[in-house]
């Protein structure tokens, strides 16, 4: 099962921050990374906070995506302020 199929999942616990799609992951992955190494990362990258899966291994487990990304981020050394995605310009 591909990474890019689009999914909501509700959070782990009560709370109350939104669930995020599995769209916004990729977007958020792709905004950080690009497109091409994004993808390396999703599929090839395993992080130990995710109990030595690749995020594409979590995803198909079912793992909440919001989860996933804050895992590779403090893996990937990405600054906090980038967290919440790319700063987008209006």
């Amino acid at each position: 099962m591909s990474w890019w199929r689009r999914w909501t999942v509700r959070p782990a616990g009560a709370g109350g921050s939104r669930p995020v799609r599995r769209s916004e992951f990729r977007a958020f992955v792709r905004d950080e990374f690009g497109d091409a190494y994004g993808q390396v990362l999703v599929h090839d990258q395993v992080l130990t906070e995710l109990g030595d899966e690749t995020p594409e291994q979590a995803l198909d487990r079912g793992e909440d995506p919001k989860t996933i990304w804050l895992a590779l981020c403090r893996h990937m050394r990405v600054d906090p302020s980038r967290w919440a995605g790319v700063p987008r310009r209006r």
